[in-house]
């Protein structure tokens, strides 16, 4: 059954289209709250903490903290091109500069890791030129090119045209 992109995404469009926010950087949060944070990344933090028999807190989502930050003006959370710009104001005297200044690090796999140890299976069904795909590995492996999207892209056409041949 088709879907239209309207209809897929109508509960996000009428969210960001009426929205009381002030400006586009409140208006975003609100937005990443609803929808990534809440159906994607706490769901996925959730899942693994479980899966390792770990309860996670996320105390800056306490529901009184997150309504204090809400009715914040833009320039206690961005300023200077710095995003949270009060917490880290408030934490200068009990973090060190290398945690503060520590660029955002997402929740992913280590896929450039794992590939660098990972050897193929010589019967691939795919019909991608040996030393093509020998070649990619090989820089992927010595550092020269982070290659795990192309890696990761083969291992899964590999295993579909084997499941269905």
């Amino acid at each position: 059954q088709k879907v239209e992109l309207e209809d897929l995404y109508s509960e996000a469009n009428r969210s960001w289209n009426n929205s009381n926010s002030k400006n586009i950087f409140d208006k975003t949060i609100e937005f990443y709250s609803r929808f990534y944070l809440q159906d994607n990344i706490l769901a996925k933090v959730d899942r693994a903490s479980m899966m390792n028999g770990l309860e996670v807190r996320s105390p800056f989502l306490d529901n009184d903290v997150v309504t204090f930050a809400q009715k914040l003006p833009l320039k206690f959370k961005y300023r200077f091109g710095n995003s949270k710009f009060l917490l880290k104001k408030a934490m200068q005297n009990i973090l060190p500069d290398e945690i503060l200044k520590k660029p955002k690090k997402g929740f992913a796999l280590p896929m450039t890791k794992w590939l660098k140890n990972w050897k193929p299976h010589e019967n691939s069904a795919s019909e991608i030129s040996k030393d093509f795909f020998n070649k990619k590995l090989l820089e992927h492996k010595k550092g020269k090119r982070d290659n795990r999207l192309f890696l990761w892209c083969w291992i899964t056409l590999n295993a579909h045209l084997k499941a269905h041949h």
